[in-house]
């Protein structure tokens, strides 16, 4: 979906975008984007040259590619060899060791681990707090401009808190095996865009407020139904960042944890 610039706001401070976001009623989801891509809302493993990315299925029934597991794989050694540690994870998950494949009933929850930890994958990350789309929108790309995204209408949104297999997990794998993948034969869709909300979110989703976006196709959006409410001028980062860490919206909060990728 390429950005409406007919419909976009300035935003130059913390209380302009507050302002802004007034206009728009029944605010739910945001995400912030600190520079225009081609095309907004596009999961990161899909984005710039992934001509290097193996975008093969990994057979005709699954959605995810020979990459994308490769990149689970990855994330899955760096786990076990204690580059990346997450307390959450370690509680919630199955066993670590398990080989990770499509048969894997933990797939999605190493997708989001490896998500929130850097590593591309099909999700896209959204938030419910406004100020936290404002840092991630003027956060980097100090030369361009920032974009903010409010979610007005289409989209499905997943409460995994009840209904889980085993024990307690990040996500409710039967309900999103049935909404996300069967329910709705693409995503997005003309009409509805499937949002996972985490059952027991780790420490980075927690701080963020996190949600994310799932995308079934390849290099597909990860949701129809966005609106561009805020433009961030490049000259006015470095003084939006400044005045959310003020108000506690900084890296450190932001992103708790031991890992960069």
């Amino acid at each position: 979906m390429p950005h409406s610039h007919g419909s976009t706001l300035p935003v130059s401070s913390v209380p302009d975008l507050l302002k802004t976001v007034i206009q728009f009623p029944n605010f739910k989801y945001a995400r912030g984007e600190s520079k225009e891509y081609p095309t907004a809302f596009l999961p990161k493993v899909w984005r710039g040259d992934s001509t290097h990315f193996d975008k093969t299925p990994v057979n005709e029934n699954s959605l995810f590619t020979v990459g994308e597991i490769k990149i689970l794989k990855d994330c899955q050694a760096d786990f076990l060899n204690g580059k990346l540690t997450d307390p959450y994870f370690e509680r919630f998950i199955g066993d670590p060791k398990k080989e990770i494949d499509i048969e894997n009933e933990d797939l999605l929850h190493w997708t989001a681990l490896a998500q929130h930890y850097g590593m591309p994958t099909r999700l896209v990350d959204i938030t419910s707090d406004l100020l936290a789309a404002l840092y991630f929108a003027a956060n980097s790309n100090p030369e361009e401009s920032g974009f903010v995204y409010y979610f007005r209408q289409n989209f499905n949104e997943l409460h995994l808190s009840e209904k889980v297999e085993r024990g307690s997990s990040f996500f409710d794998i039967e309900t999103v095996a049935t909404d996300v993948l069967d329910k709705y034969p693409a995503t997005p869709a003309d009409n509805t865009t499937s949002i996972i909300k985490p059952s027991y979110p780790n420490a980075r989703i927690e701080a963020q407020k996190g949600a994310f976006c799932f995308t079934k196709g390849i290099d597909i959006t990860a949701y129809a139904g966005g609106y561009l409410i805020a433009e961030i001028p490049a000259g006015d980062k470095a003084q939006i960042i400044q005045d959310l860490d003020r108000i506690g919206y900084n890296e450190n909060t932001l992103f708790p944890g031991n890992y960069e990728y």
